[in-house]
C-alpha cells in the first residue's frame, strides 16, 4: 500500500515514546458523534485532492493549507487528509503551530468523529472493518507516535463509537517493540566470519540462516545485540493489519542502533472482538531488491516470458519476467550454458510497469528489480515459482521440493511485496530423512489451496525429474499442476 503526501510545511519531528503497553481511553459526546467545527480562518488554499476523495483504490492522503493573519500574528494551519483503501473514510489530522493545538477527526459521510491521537508528522493510515461483528464498523488507525530521518514510530488504534461515546484502545509502538525483542533471539558463535544465527519463537529461521552485520570500528566493539526500538511500522493493507520493522543492531561499546538492511520483518495482527490482538508468525526476511549483478562479456540475457500481476496490492499490475542466461554463441542447448555463478536464469518482479514500455535488453539498466530470485539445473538451483491470484488479490509462491544425500526439505511460501517488504500469507516446511519420508499430505493440500486455473507457472527447476526445467513461455503458458502433479 502507498501513501502519497504532500506537505507545505517541513517539519522535523523529535523521536518520542508516549508510553508503553495498551491504553483504552473514553471520550464523551453529547452530540453522538456528530460535531460542528467553527472556522474563524480568514483566508484559505486548499488542495484540489481535499474537495473528494481521489479515485485511486490505495490509500492516500492529500494536504490543504490555511493561514490567519489575525492580529499582526501569522499562524499556519496544516491539515493532511488520510482516505482508507476503498475511499470510504478518512482520517483528517490538523497541525497548528503548537503542537498541542494539533487535532485529529475521523470522517465518515457526513460526521466528523474528534479522535484524541498521538499526532506525529509522518504517515497515518484508517481502514474501517467490522471487528465485533455487531453489524456495525469499528476504525483501525496506524497512529504516528513520532518520527524523523532516523525514526519512526508506529502504534494501533481501535476505535469504537458506540451509543453517543468514542472508545479507543491502543497499542504503542513499545509494545509491538516489546514483542519482537521477546520472539527474536540471537546466537553469535560464529564470530570470525561476523555471522549471527537468528532463532524465531526459539527455533532457528529458515528464511534468513545468518546475517553478517558491516565490519564495526574498533571503537565501536563487537555485535551486542538486535534491537526493535526507533522504526516500527503498522500497515493496514487489504482489510488486514501487518507489523513490520528493520533490524538494528548496537556493538558493545556503542548502543545506537544501526540500521544498514542487515535484515527486516512482518508479522499479521489479529484483531480479536474484544479489542485484544495477536501478533502472528514473524517472517524474517533480507532486501527484497535481490538481483545485483553484472553479466559477464560472454554472456546475454533473454527473457523467456512476462506477465503482469499485481503482487505489490496498490491496484497497478507489476511487471513479472523469467528470463534465461547464456553465452553470445548460445547454440540452443541450455544445459552446456551456463555461466552466471552457476545459474540458469532469474525470476524478477518490477513494480508498478503495467501500461508502460520497456525494453528487453535495457530494463535493468533502467528499472531496479523489486524482488527476485535465481534459478538453475543444479541441486542449490532448484526452486519453483508461481504466481496466483486467490480472492481477487495476485500473489507469488515459492517452493522448493529438494532431495539430496539423504536429506529431504520441502518448503512452501505465499507471499505478496510492499517497499523493501515481503508480507507472509502462507507457508509450511518439512525436513526429513528421504529414506523414512513423514505423510506429506497436509504439505501438498496447503500448498494446493494457492493452485486455480488462473495460476501460472512461471519456472520449475527440479533435478529429480526428466525433464528437469519447466517454465512458461509467450506461446505456452503453463498451469502449476503441470508440474506439482508429479511431486505429491
Amino acid at each position: 500500500m502507498k501513501h502519497r503526501l504532500v506537505s507545505a510545511v517541513a517539519i522535523c519531528s523529535v523521536c518520542l515514546l508516549a508510553g508503553c503497553g495498551t491504553q483504552t481511553t473514553t471520550v464523551s459526546d453529547d452530540t453522538k458523534g456528530i460535531i460542528t467545527v467553527s472556522n474563524e480562518i480568514k483566508t484559505s488554499k486548499e488542495s484540489p485532492a481535499s474537495s473528494e476523495s481521489p479515485s485511486s483504490t490505495e490509500s492516500s492522503v492529500s494536504t490543504e493549507t490555511t493561514v490567519s493573519t489575525e492580529s499582526n500574528v501569522s499562524n499556519e494551519t496544516i491539515t493532511d487528509i488520510y482516505y482508507s483503501s476503498d475511499n470510504s473514510v478518512s482520517l483528517k489530522i490538523n497541525y497548528e503551530n503548537d503542537a498541542d493545538d494539533n487535532t485529529a477527526f475521523i470522517v465518515d459521510g457526513d460526521t466528523e468523529i474528534p479522535v484524541d491521537l498521538i499526532i506525529g508528522r509522518y504517515a497515518f493510515a484508517i481502514e474501517k472493518k467490522d471487528i465485533d461483528g455487531d453489524g456495525e464498523g469499528e476504525y483501525l488507525i496506524a497512529e504516528n507516535e513520532g518520527g524523523g530521518s532516523s525514526c519512526n514510530m508506529n502504534g494501533l488504534v481501535i476505535v469504537d463509537v458506540e451509543g453517543g461515546e468514542t472508545n479507543l484502545t491502543r497499542y504503542d509502538s513499545a509494545y509491538f517493540s516489546e514483542i519482537l525483542s521477546n520472539r527474536i533471539t540471537t546466537k553469535y558463535d560464529n564470530k570470525e566470519f561476523n555471522e549471527i544465527d537468528i532463532y524465531i519463537d526459539g527455533e532457528r529461521d529458515q528464511y534468513v540462516r545468518s546475517v553478517y552485520p558491516l565490519p564495526v570500528n574498533e571503537e565501536d566493539g563487537e555485535f551486542a545485540s538486535f534491537c526493535w526500538t526507533d522504526i516500527v511500522y503498522i500497515q493496514l493493507i487489504d482489510g488486514e493489519v501487518w507489523l513490520s520493522a528493520p533490524a538494528g543492531f548496537t556493538h558493545t561499546n556503542n548502543r545506537i542502533p544501526h540500521y544498514e538492511e542487515v535484515f527486516n520483518v512482518t508479522a499479521p495482527i489479529t484483531v480479536n472482538p474484544d479489542k485484544t490482538i495477536e501478533v502472528g508468525a514473524i517472517r524474517p526476511y533480507t532486501s527484497s531488491s535481490l538481483i545485483d549483478y553484472e553479466l559477464l562479456p560472454i554472456e546475454k540475457e533473454s527473457e523467456v516470458y512476462s506477465c503482469f500481476f499485481d503482487v505489490t496490492h496498490d491496484g497497478i499490475g507489476d511487471l513479472i519476467r523469467v528470463t534465461y542466461i547464456t553465452a553470445d554463441d548460445f547454440d540452443g542447448n541450455l544445459t552446456e550454458n551456463t555461466f552466471h555463478n552457476g545459474a540458469f536464469g532469474y525470476v524478477k518482479v518490477y513494480s508498478d510497469l503495467e501500461g508502460s514500455d520497456y525494453f528487453d535488453e535495457q530494463l535493468d539498466k533502467v528499472v531496479l528489480p523489486f524482488w527476485g530470485t535465481e534459478y538453475a539445473y543444479a541441486h542449490t538451483g532448484n526452486r519453483q515459482v508461481f504466481v496466483t491470484t486467490v480472492d481477487s488479490k495476485a500473489y507469488l509462491v515459492t517452493t522448493s521440493l529438494y532431495d539430496g544425500q539423504g536429506s529431504s526439505y520441502y518448503s512452501y511460501e505465499v507471499f505478496f511485496l510492499g517497499p523493501d517488504m515481503i508480507y507472509h500469507k502462507d507457508g509450511a516446511r518439512l525436513e526429513f530423512e528421504t529414506e523414512t519420508p513423514p505423510d506429506t499430505t497436509a504439505f501438498f493440500e496447503g500448498l494446493n489451496k494457492w493452485i486455480n486455473e488462473d495460476s501460472v507457472l512461471l519456472m520449475a527447476a527440479d533435478i529429480e525429474l526428466d525433464p528437469s526445467m519447466y517454465y512458461s513461455t509467450k506461446g505456452n503458458v503453463l498451469n502449476p499442476e503441470v508440474y506439482y502433479s508429479q511431486r505429491r
